[in-house]
């Protein structure tokens, strides 16, 4: 990513993602419960958080655009008995040409970012669809680490 881009993706994530992610501290992003959004902003914050190595604890609820975090390395990523994934196919807010190849796209962007297990749970449960498709706590620790009591703040 060049130093330009890379210093915009930055400022993006302190001005707007960090609020509502809830940053534990300086290397450590916190989700408790995050409803997703804008899918292109969570492609941002994942990159930004891959390349600081940003350590990311799933405390609750990571529905929609949140789950690209999870695509970061294992090491990166922790879960709490609390954690709880939602997934569904991407949608667009309002329509554009191109949309139905664009969402295409996106869904298999956001497929290939999930780690293989969770592409496996995706698969037979039907796939992403418009249906929320929630992996419960119980689930979620069979894909990821769980989190050690240093890495919780809060």
């Amino acid at each position: 990513m060049q130093l330009k881009n890379f210093m915009f993706a930055t400022l993006v994530l302190a001005s707007i993602l960090a609020p509502k992610a809830g940053f534990a501290d300086d290397r450590t992003i916190y989700i408790s419960h995050d409803p997703g959004g804008d899918l292109g902003l969570y492609q941002v914050k994942a990159q930004v958080a891959r390349e600081l190595n940003l350590k990311v604890v799933i405390d609750g609820v990571c529905a929609s655009a949140c789950t690209l975090l999870i695509g970061l390395p294992s090491s990166q990523v922790c879960v709490t008995a609390r954690a709880r994934l939602h997934f569904h196919k991407a949608r667009l807010k309002r329509p554009v040409a191109n949309g139905r190849r664009l969402l295409r796209k996106a869904n298999h962007m956001m497929l290939a970012a999930y780690p293989a297990g969770v592409q496996n749970w995706i698969a037979r449960k039907g796939g992403l669809t418009n249906r929320m498709l929630k992996m419960e706590s119980s689930e979620v620790l069979q894909f990821f680490r769980r989190c050690d009591r240093n890495m919780l703040t809060s």
